[in-house]
């Protein structure tokens, strides 16, 4: 049974390149056509200013399975400290089951820990994330439009 536990980004992110095109394949291969490029020192940035919340998901062999990241911030408009989804991904093999969900939970503990208002997710139309989420109680806030150049 998989567990999940604190990471830093930067730990890993050189080490589940797979799991990361892996991700792209299923999730935003229209976003981005040339394939991920993660901006490894915004990540240690963030982690080094204490705004990275991240969790692995691990299996028996602690062979990553699953990640969820979530940057923490001053909502810019209200003063608030807030959560907001940054990636979330779970290997079909160990989708089975509520490893999604705890890593979520993860996520939302560590943020009300550190003194958070409240944390948002973006999720596909349709995806099995926006049922996720709304079954776990959030409420739709806005939709987010997107128009490339």
């Amino acid at each position: 049974m998989p567990h999940v536990r604190p990471v830093l980004v930067s730990d890993y992110i050189n080490q589940v390149t797979d799991l990361i095109h892996a991700h792209w394949l299923e999730t935003e291969r229209d976003f981005a056509p040339n394939g991920p490029a993660p901006a490894v020192d915004v990540y240690r940035a963030l982690e080094q200013a204490g705004s990275i919340l991240a969790f692995g998901a691990f299996d028996d062999a602690e062979t990553l399975v699953g990640y969820a990241v979530a940057i923490l911030s001053p909502h810019l408009h209200y003063g608030v400290l807030y959560a907001h989804h940054d990636l979330l991904y779970v290997t079909p093999a160990h989708r089975r089951g509520t490893l999604g969900l705890k890593l979520m939970r993860a996520i939302e503990g560590a943020a009300k820990d550190r003194g958070a208002q409240f944390s948002t997710w973006h999720a596909k139309p349709g995806s099995t994330l926006e049922a996720i989420l709304t079954r776990s109680g959030y409420q739709l806030e806005e939709s987010i439009f997107k128009k490339e150049f």
